[in-house]
């Protein structure tokens, strides 16, 4: 009877297990690593404006360099540009197109308001040239020409060092090395940069 009766008022009594905390917790840790996620993908999503800045100085550095090398080869050349000289025109190019570049990107006294990100009726695919038109314009023919300036040094740096190694002096084929090396790296960082800002929303 004793047992019978315990039975029925256990079965009378409210469940104190129904407001349990863990199924709380366990909520709360779910959105949290929901949230961590999201956050996760908005900083993936956000453009790496430190990584092309450091890779904007770069091609600055290399630009002095390169004038500097231009000018050494300009004098054991005997005032010849048409050769490694060009590292003088290559190094003004690329230190004005990185300079200016810095100055149109977000953060700088020359940002202006985008006009190329897709808003009324523009190509966000042109984005990656520049913020406004006449920015992109600008930039695009500062690059063109300091682009044709580093392929032109490349290509005589490397005559220089595969046919000139005989009869070019050992300050030539040094700065041939040198200039070589500076303008494949110029190329290289402004073609990533090209790819970041395809990737990358700059705004």
């Amino acid at each position: 009877m004793h047992g019978n009766d315990s039975s029925s008022s256990d079965a009378g009594k409210p469940d104190d297990y129904s407001s349990f905390a863990p199924p709380a917790k366990m909520t709360n840790y779910t959105s949290m690593n929901t949230e961590k996620r999201h956050w996760a993908r908005y900083k993936a999503s956000l453009y790496p404006f430190s990584t092309v800045l450091r890779f904007r100085v770069i091609q600055i550095v290399c630009g002095i360099i390169m004038m500097v090398m231009g000018s050494v080869a300009c004098i054991e050349e005997k005032g010849t540009v048409t050769n490694l000289g060009l590292g003088v025109f290559a190094g003004i190019a690329t230190v004005i197109a990185s300079a200016a570049c810095i100055h149109t990107s977000r953060g700088f006294g020359g940002y202006r308001q985008p006009s190329c990100s897709g808003g009324g009726g523009t190509n966000p695919l042109f984005r990656f040239l520049g913020p406004t038109l006449h920015a992109a314009s600008f930039l695009t023919c500062l690059w063109m020409v300091a682009g044709c300036f580093n392929l032109t040094l490349l290509t005589r740096s490397l005559y220089t060092i595969i046919h000139g190694a005989d009869q070019a002096s050992e300050t030539s084929y040094l700065l041939a090395i040198v200039q070589g090396s500076l303008s494949m790296c110029v190329l290289v960082t402004a073609v990533f940069i090209a790819r970041v800002d395809c990737t990358y929303d700059p705004d």
